[in-house]
């Protein structure tokens, strides 16, 4: 039997990582060139053709099972939907987008009754709910129905925004405005491609290059304040 022996490579040093991170960087950013994608903010998505830019926000609307509901109800809720399309005079786009699960609010339950409960048994059965929660998060994905606008302007795109919420709440959907974590399960599902979804937001390889730019805002920051602060000090002098 032959001595296997393999080749350790030295581990990266800080600033080799930053500069393979550059790299692939810059690869990622020449494919996602004509995709028009500028940047994903808490908000919105920001799409940059040329010198022209439009802003992309969203809702996502809540499942209602209408299968269950008496036929009266079932048309009321059909003619409301329509009366929504009728009524909105700018355009729609809808997605559906496959998730993470979301069980915040269970595991955060879970994890109150852990701290409080005294009884050994009934711990160990909670911290198997527990395991079973994140498993079943980790397996599966929820079907999601997204309903995005888009404006040249973010002023318009917020008069939309309103309008939209408002005709959907009033129809009596339960809807949530869509935030970052939205954006990026949806340009996850876009693109099926983890390396972009990296990029956009600063996640693997690209997280030391989103970390230095912390670091430079925090130290611009720094610099305008002790800047402040002694003109600050020379007009007392006078």
């Amino acid at each position: 039997m032959g001595l296997k022996i393999a080749w350790e490579r030295k581990p990266k040093t800080h600033k080799r990582v930053i500069k393979d991170a550059k790299k692939l960087k810059k690869n990622v950013a020449s494919t996602l060139s004509w995709m028009h994608i500028e940047e994903i903010q808490e908000h919105q998505i920001v799409l940059k053709s040329g010198n022209k830019k439009r802003y992309v926000r969203g809702i996502k609307i809540h499942p209602i099972n209408i299968f269950i509901e008496d036929p009266y109800e079932q048309m009321m809720r059909v003619a409301r939907l329509r009366n929504v399309y009728n009524r909105i005079k700018f355009k729609l786009y809808h997605s559906f987008v496959f998730n993470p699960i979301n069980m915040d609010k269970e595991l955060a339950y879970l994890s109150q009754r852990l701290d409080t409960e005294t009884n050994p048994s009934i711990r160990e059965l909670i911290q198997d709910d527990i395991e079973k929660s994140i498993m079943f998060i980790r397996d599966f994905n929820e079907l999601e129905f997204f309903i995005t606008i888009q404006s040249t302007t973010e002023k318009e795109a917020q008069i939309m925004m309103d309008d939209l919420v408002y005709e959907f709440e009033r129809a009596g959907f339960q809807i949530d405005t869509l935030n970052i974590i939205d954006y990026e399960n949806y340009s996850a599902y876009i693109f099926e491609n983890q390396m972009i979804n990296d990029y956009l937001f600063g996640h693997g390889a690209f997280q030391i290059l989103a970390e230095m730019n912390v670091e430079d805002e925090e130290s611009n920051i720094n610099n305008t304040i002790s800047e402040e602060v002694s003109d600050g000090e020379h007009i007392s002098e006078k």
